[in-house]
């Protein structure tokens, strides 16, 4: 298991891209108010690596947020996140 931290989309595509690293899933962490730059880093993924599952977890979770995820087929977990329901997330994200 490989993990990129990045504090922006450029910096995260280019560290990829150094380390030769493929994505199997993103997820991104965000901020509280700034979801819609959740999705934005979610769609420039996917925009590089395809059909990527896209998680994004914040603790403010708006109808906008929610709906911007839905539409765009991208899981959500709200804040503060249980382990348990992390790892089940992934599993079926990954499967």
């Amino acid at each position: 298991c490989h993990t990129v931290q990045a504090a922006s989309v450029d910096s995260l595509l280019r560290q990829c891209e150094e380390a030769q690293i493929v994505p199997d899933v993103a997820i991104c962490d965000l901020p509280s108010n700034r979801g819609e730059e959740g999705i934005a880093a979610g769609l420039a993924l996917r925009r590089r690596f395809g059909a990527l599952p896209v998680l994004l977890l914040s603790a403010d979770i708006s109808d906008t947020l929610v709906i911007g995820a839905a539409r765009r087929d991208f899981a959500l977990l709200g804040k503060p996140v249980r382990p348990g329901k992390l790892r089940a997330l992934l599993q079926h994200l990954l499967a």
